[in-house]
């Protein structure tokens, strides 16, 4: 049994114990663990800004899609953009979906 320390440090291996509401949570928030009010509102403003640009994203593509003239380098950058917001937009439901639950 070990008590943490006030600088945060233990021998690695140790098990340590602590009481509810005492060092530990002061750790876990220290370690972004818990989210802040302040963190939670610049996560949602992220989430918000990448969802944005998918957005615009799928309407560029849509519209280099349309385009009877289009080449095909445009339309794999049109593509290669597309795909990106398409990873981020997943990473914005994961995010969230790890709030949620």
């Amino acid at each position: 049994m070990g008590i943490i320390p006030s600088n945060g440090q233990t021998e690695p291996g140790k098990t340590v114990i602590c009481e509810a509401g005492g060092r530990i949570e002061q750790l876990l928030q220290g370690a972004l663990l818990v989210p802040r009010t302040s963190e939670t509102r610049d996560m949602q403003a992220w989430e918000e800004s990448v969802l944005a640009v998918a957005r615009m994203d799928v309407i560029r593509a849509l519209s280099v899609a349309e385009d009877r003239e289009v080449t095909r380098g445009e339309l794999t950058v049109a593509l290669f953009f597309l795909a990106q917001s398409a990873r981020a937009a997943v990473r914005v439901a994961e995010c969230r979906g790890e709030r949620l639950a």
